[in-house]
């Protein structure tokens, strides 16, 4: 099996031990992606093999659970809130998550026992990193921190990235209910041209939400 299994193949196989390896940990999966809140936080697990360049990357995401409702507020998708809660997973309009712990594997074996040994040690990992990044972030303020300082570190490993947290960083302004916060930086995000991602009735996210907190003032 060495090198030979079609991505097709592979992703089934992974996928099927993934699901498994979720269940025994109490965790949730949907199309092979494991997910799991822990108080307030939120982790999603991503798993890509690459089958031709026999490699296996992963990457473990972290959100506040409820920025996800503040934002589809913003986009007028108040209902998304009852959805199941793997909508937070892989929902479409909702937050990526700031990256906590990544690694990728080469010269990938792809046979079944080595999948599966792979991906075992690959969520311990993510539990072990989960555990410790919950019993550090006690509130909205300590997560704040901690996506500053990931995003500073991501920067300095790649200057040239096309990536902000002004999304988040408006989101945390309306859970903490600074309302004037949020349209500072709604404003300035809308001079700047941004999109913040997000865009819903031909609205930019940043337009939608400097009416919102207007609309609610």
């Amino acid at each position: 099996m060495l090198g030979t299994m079609k991505q097709l193949e592979l992703n089934r196989l992974l996928n099927a031990i993934l699901k498994k390896e979720a269940k025994s940990r109490g965790w949730k999966s949907i199309g092979g992606q494991p997910y799991w809140r822990e108080g307030d936080l939120f982790f999603t697990l991503l798993v890509v093999p690459v089958a031709r360049q026999r490699s296996l990357h992963s990457s473990l995401r972290i959100k506040w659970f409820s920025l996800d409702e503040h934002l589809w507020r913003v986009l007028g998708m108040s209902s998304n809130a009852s959805a199941p809660m793997s909508m937070h997973a892989n929902g479409a309009f909702t937050l990526r998550g700031q990256e906590v712990l990544a690694d990728t594997v080469q010269d990938c074996e792809w046979s079944a026992q080595w999948v599966e040994a792979s991906v075992r040690a690959i969520a311990s990992a993510a539990a072990d990193k989960s555990a410790q990044v919950s019993s550090t972030t006690a509130n909205i303020d300590d997560y704040l921190a901690l996506i500053e300082r990931e995003h500073t570190a991501l920067m300095a490993r790649y200057p040239n990235a096309v990536v902000n947290l002004w999304t988040e960083r408006l989101l945390v302004a309306l859970e903490k209910n600074d309302r004037r916060r949020a349209a500072d930086i709604a404003r300035e995000r809308v001079a700047a041209r941004d999109s913040g991602t997000f865009v819903a009735g031909g609205r930019t996210f940043y337009q939608r939400a400097l009416e919102y907190v207007e609309r609610d003032a």
